[in-house]
């Protein structure tokens, strides 16, 4: 899991980078997978004496309230009929930028919920839609997470459960209709790199 200060600075981040918002946090913890996701980075450890180029990063998944309970109880859903599309194929979809996740929570709301999580990254593949990690070169070693740009990541896709650890949910009350948070993001992306 992520340490007290690391949770503190990233939510202290956000309500820096966004003073015209209220920003609260509210831990969760799941004892059994928070073992599974130690689980998962002991073994890949194991198996490549590394966490990959990226190792861990705190990361955001923006949904709807209602999705909330279910997440924190059963877990992310892997399916590819996702609501907010699949430019990566299927997988379960974060970013380290709170516009974005904004912008998959509550469309139109000035209420944003964003589940903040600890995700092993590790090393990284250009998606190609197919939601499939291919081999690393001259390895049999698979990728660990899918990007939309490998230069300028702002979108990273997890296609296995237990490569992350849920710390909490991250409630963005915006107090400005004409916040960056309120703008649509799909110029952002970009296929190059």
């Amino acid at each position: 899991r992520a340490s007290d200060e690391e949770v503190e600075q990233f939510i202290n981040k956000i309500k820096d980078d966004f003073p015209c918002s209220n920003v609260e946090f509210s831990p969760h913890e799941h004892i059994y997978k928070d073992e599974n996701y130690r689980r998962h980075k002991e073994y890949v450890y194991e198996n490549t004496k590394s966490l990959g180029e990226h190792g861990e990063k705190l990361l955001q998944h923006g949904t709807d309230e209602q999705n909330i309970n279910s997440i924190l109880e059963d877990d992310f859903s892997l399916t590819i009929h996702s609501k907010h599309g699949n430019r990566l194929g299927k997988g379960i979809y974060f970013t380290d930028k709170v516009s974005l996740a904004c912008h998959y929570s509550e469309r139109g709301n000035l209420q944003k919920h964003l589940i903040l999580c600890k995700v092993h990254v590790g090393n990284i593949m250009r998606g190609n839609g197919s939601g499939i990690l291919d081999k690393m070169p001259d390895s049999d070693t698979r990728y660990d997470t899918i990007v939309e740009n490998i230069k300028n990541t702002q979108q990273y896709s997890k296609v296995k459960n237990n490569t992350y650890s849920i710390q909490g949910v991250i409630t963005v009350t915006i107090n400005e209709e004409n916040s960056a948070l309120m703008k649509h993001y799909s110029s952002l992306y970009s296929r190059t790199g």
